[in-house]
């Protein structure tokens, strides 16, 4: 008894194997020749209508699942290599490359300057709940809004000239760290802080 269940063990382990070596995937590729820019894929994004969009060396490419439409300099791209893309609360496509920020609006492409040269690939890009476009670029981060890039210069060299006593953090307030010994000290280091950061804004207001 004891080894005929051992011998239907062994057949229903030989059965399940035996459909698993079988169990087959169908995979189908796509290359240059059915309409990619380019074979290198490092970017790949769903929209809400489900079209896949896919960032190349070459170019920008939008799949519908029957069709490749590519987006390149032909297409008015400002350049085909781009670092990161997202879409917007509108579903449309940005894209950031080393000197400009491309937007993809059906078949229009709109190109606007960055406030600073990428290095090294150091961009990223960001969209917050209010649909305002961010831009991470050589670690500092800009906000792009009314087609237009703000201009923190004085203040990023404001943060920069306190070192480690100054930090921004994420939800884009300034924080300073600061030892003084007494209450005194304390009232007149924070007071000049304050009057530094009033004539950045007065400064800001002028231009």
């Amino acid at each position: 008894m004891r080894l005929r269940k051992i011998a239907i063990f062994l057949l229903a382990c030989t059965v399940i194997s035996s459909k698993a070596f079988t169990q087959r995937y169908n995979f189908i590729t796509y290359t240059t020749e059915d309409g990619l820019p380019q074979s290198q894929i490092y970017g790949l994004l769903q929209a809400e209508d489900r079209q896949l969009w896919m960032s190349t060396l070459g170019g920008i490419s939008r799949w519908d699942g029957k069709t490749f439409y590519n987006y390149t300099i032909s297409e008015g791209l400002a350049a085909n290599y781009t670092i990161n893309f997202v879409f917007d609360h509108q579903q449309r496509a940005w894209a950031i490359s080393n000197s400009s920020l491309n937007l993809i609006e059906g078949n229009k492409i709109s190109t606007y300057p960055l406030p600073a040269t990428v290095r090294g690939g150091r961009a990223r890009l960001g969209v917050t709940g209010d649909n305002i476009l961010w831009c991470q670029i050589n670690g500092v981060l800009y906000s792009f809004r009314d087609n237009k890039f703000a201009q923190p210069d004085r203040l990023v060299y404001f943060i920069r000239q306190h070192g480690q006593a100054a930090r921004v953090r994420p939800d884009m307030k300034v924080v300073f760290f600061q030892e003084w010994e007494t209450p005194e000290e304390r009232l007149m280091g924070t007071t000049e802080i304050l009057r530094q950061l009033a004539n950045l804004a007065e400064d800001r207001k002028a231009a």
